[in-house]
Formats: structure tokens, sequence, C-alpha cells
């Protein structure tokens, strides 16, 4: 009988421990079969636009738009393109001056200095190196755990203030590169007058 009690208790914890892992492979399968949808619906859209390159990025700063939401970016012939919610943005590639993916890391080993938080490697970047390393002392700070990937856009606004706008998108770090290098590449051929490059 005690037996019989301890296979009924272990058979109870085991159809629990199972029930759980379902619910959790469920999750998982409906999380990945959405996520598919959106990239699909992302691609169709950058096909609608004839866009070079596209991503889904959560906006740091520099729209109009709310912290953290998620945006579709469309690097097109001579624009950034960019949607959220309905609304959409474009950006002429005569006004960027330059896109790049950085990591946290980096921005986060730059001197602590008010200017070595403002540029790094030659990028400004505005608020985002407030919002990453915070406002502490001179030195270095490192994390440790995750870290975060950004894209980084310096412009010149419709004042001609150099501005920055600024995502973040910790899916994959090499199409955050691979979009920065489609559009700089789009500014170089911009600048193009007949093989050389106006400056």
């Amino acid at each position: 009988m005690l037996k019989l009690g301890i296979l009924l208790q272990y058979g109870v914890s085991m159809m629990v421990l199972f029930t759980v892992f379902l619910i959790i492979f469920v999750f998982c399968v409906l999380a990945l079969i959405a996520q598919r949808k959106m990239y699909k619906k992302l691609k169709q859209r950058a096909k609608e636009l004839g866009a070079d390159a596209q991503m889904f990025c959560h906006h740091v700063e520099g729209l109009p738009v709310t912290e953290n939401a998620l945006v579709s970016l469309f690097s097109l012939n001579d624009r950034l393109h960019i949607e959220f919610s309905g609304n959409k943005f474009e950006l002429y590639s005569d006004k960027i001056i330059t896109v790049k993916a950085l990591t946290e890391t980096e921005i986060l080993e730059v001197s602590k200095s008010t200017i070595g938080r403002a540029v790094v490697g030659g990028i400004l970047l505005g608020g985002l190196g407030a919002i990453v390393g915070g406002i502490s002392g001179v030195g270095t700070k490192k994390k440790k755990g995750k870290t975060n990937n950004y894209l980084v856009i310096n412009y010149h606004n419709k004042d001609s203030v150099p501005s920055v706008i600024s995502f973040k998108n910790n899916m994959n770090y090499f199409a955050l590169q691979k979009f920065a290098n489609t559009v700089n590449k789009q500014i170089i051929q911009l600048n193009n007058v007949n093989g050389t490059v106006v400056l």
C-alpha cells in the first residue's frame, strides 16, 4: 500500500512536470510562429518600398515615439524610411552623416568624461552615452551579463544641426552592422560624381 502511494505521488509529480514542459513548449512554438509572421510582413513591406535592407529595432531616442517602441527600419536608395504604428518618418541620405552599429561594451569602455560619453569612434551618441553609461565619475565602467546592441544614426536636422537617432536590437548584431554598412554605402554612392566622392 505504501509503495502504491509513492508510485501515485511520483506519477502525479511526473504528470505536473510534463504539463509544465508542454505549456512551455507550446508557448515557444507560438512565439516562433508569431516572430516569423512579423518578419514575413517586414520583408513584404520592404519589397513594396523597394528597400535594400530592413530590420526591426526598439527606439531609444531621437524620434517622437515612445522609448523602447518597436519600429521598422528600411534602407532605400535615397533615404531611410522608419515606420511605427502607422506613423512614417523619412531621413534623406543627403542629411545622413553616418550610421554605425555599436555594442554596449564599446560605449561603456569609453572614458567617462563628458566628451567621451558624447562621442565614440567619431560618432555622436547624443543621450545614448548617458543612458547606457549612466552619469558617473571619470574612469571606465564595465558591465557583466548580456550586452545590448545599438544602431546610431548621425544626421543634420532641418536646421543643419548635427542630431542623433538611436535604436536597440539585441537579436542580431551582424544584422545591425549589415544595415549600417548598406546605408553608408548608399551615402557614398549618392555623393559620388563621375567616380569621385564629393566631401
